[in-house]
């Protein structure tokens, strides 16, 4: 897998001094990029660009000591081209807040304006939409609970086949992918560290029912573009991860399970998403479902020496199982105001198992970043957002409050007041 990292990461270097930017954009702004270039042949285009997000917190928490501070949430750069009449095209992007940097790099060729066919590590549409969106177009400048809980970056290793259809007003979105299933970057220490498994297998079918959505205006959650015509998105993706050894399939060796002969053997990992964007002269509405199952449970062992054989429930040790859903709505003022809410939930499918990965939860926060423990709990949270946008969102500010009441399984309960001062920069 590294190998094939470093192969695309070459060809975007050879590639990129007569790149120019493909119809479907890989990476579309409200703004061109720090540098965007028409090169001399017509269509083509090279752009670097960049995002910066950073906040401000002060979180207190009952029975314990407050906290405060200042994070540098993301530090992306960004480079993207295509090329020969807009049928080539790369994209490479690295986040230097993250202390493995690299998130997209793939090249892409599109024979015709309704087919393209990309290669490498990218934002994969089989996830919930507010996971395929941008960054630096989501509203609280995170993910909900219920995304973070059943994903992390959304990036994903392999093939990706797009296709845009139309028939007159109606129309459709249409994509399928085979992905190592190990999510981002999976190709561990070293190029000999193999990844555990099979692959991953997904697609996605979106319905357009009252015509696209304006170009750059579906990717990123307000509507800045201020839809003149009610817009309409509603989508459905799945995902079948053959052998997973992550607990939402976006990673591996993260746990070990065997056959009854010791040799290494996995659960198989499904998620069913639905979803649906809603936008219309500023306001935008946002609803997802997430529902994951594990399979192939039979003949499963959690020690390879004693032999002990993986019970049911047990598998909730190891996989986030359960049913989330999030709701989101906001409004953008004319004057580049913008109020948003959101509220989400995840329920699991085991609530028994002390040690499940996956425990109640509902929160109405879509900003705050949990910690990889807090999906142990049962919690209820409210949260809301307002924020002003200079300059076509090139540069934001953003204040919200949180308050979250959640209780463990084990232990006491707890409650917590959050206020985050959110900036983020486009360039």
């Amino acid at each position: 897998m590294k190998k094939i990292i470093i192969g695309v990461f070459s060809l975007i270097l050879a590639t990129g001094m007569y790149a120019q930017t493909i119809g479907n954009e890989a990476f579309p702004q409200l703004k061109d990029g720090l540098l965007d270039l028409n090169l001399r042949t017509p269509g083509q285009k090279l752009r670097f660009g960049g995002y910066l997000q950073g906040s401000g917190y002060y979180t207190d928490i009952k029975n314990a000591e407050s906290e405060y501070g200042f994070d540098i949430e993301h530090a992306y750069l960004s480079l993207e081209g295509s090329f020969l009449n807009e049928k080539l095209g790369f994209f490479l992007q690295a986040d230097f807040a993250d202390s493995y940097p690299l998130l997209d790099a793939w090249v892409s060729y599109a024979p015709w304006k309704q087919l393209k066919i990309s290669a490498g590590q990218k934002q994969t549409f089989t996830n919930t939409r507010q996971m395929m969106m941008l960054d630096q177009g989501l509203a609280f400048g995170e993910h909900s609970l219920m995304d973070r809980t059943f994903s992390r970056t959304g990036r994903e290793l392999g093939l990706f086949v797009e296709s845009r259809l139309s028939l007159g007003k109606l129309g459709f979105d249409l994509g399928a992918a085979v992905t190592s299933g190990d999510g981002r970057n999976s190709f561990g220490s070293s190029s000999t560290d193999p990844d555990l498994g099979g692959l991953k297998y997904g697609g996605r079918v979106t319905v357009y029912p009252l015509g696209f959505f304006t170009s750059g205006n579906e990717m990123v959650f307000n509507d800045f573009i201020r839809e003149k015509s009610p817009k309409l998105a509603i989508g459905a993706a799945y995902s079948y991860n053959v052998g997973a050894s992550n607990m939402v399939g976006e990673g591996h060796n993260d746990f070990q399970m065997y056959d009854k002969e010791g040799a290494a053997d996995y659960p198989d990992y499904r998620k069913l998403f639905a979803d649906l964007l809603f936008k219309w002269n500023g306001f935008s509405l946002l609803a997802e479902y997430v529902n994951a199952t594990a399979n192939g449970l039979n003949g499963l062992y959690v020690e390879k020496d004693e032999g002990a054989k993986l019970k049911p429930h047990q598998i909730a040790n190891y996989l986030a199982l359960g049913n989330g859903f999030n709701v989101q709505a906001g409004y953008l003022f004319h004057k580049l105001w913008a109020l948003d809410v959101a509220y989400s939930k995840v329920k699991p499918e085991w609530k028994e198992t002390e040690q499940s990965v996956l425990r109640e939860a509902k929160t109405t926060c879509a900003w705050w970043v949990y910690g990889e423990q807090s999906v142990l709990r049962e919690a209820d949270n409210i949260t809301f957002g307002a924020s002003k946008y200079f300059n076509n969102n090139t540069f934001k500010l953003q204040l919200a409050g949180s308050y979250t009441s959640y209780n463990q399984l084990v232990g006491a309960g707890s409650k917590e007041f959050q206020v985050k001062l959110n900036l983020h920069i486009l360039f």
